[in-house]
């Protein structure tokens, strides 16, 4: 599995950064939930 963090509005349908500089996500934490769900926390910087 690969995966691939992009940065959404709330329903994550619509573009929101459209002309906006790029950014870079640090992944700040992994955990695990019933041995099947991930959640990832990353830390949005901009990229420079």
């Amino acid at each position: 599995m690969t995966v691939f963090p992009v940065i959404s509005g709330t329903t994550g349908v619509d573009r929101i950064f459209d002309g906006a500089d790029d950014f870079d996500l640090e992944l700040l934490d992994a955990r695990t939930f019933d041995g099947h769900t991930q959640v990832l926390t990353y830390r949005p910087t901009r990229h420079g």
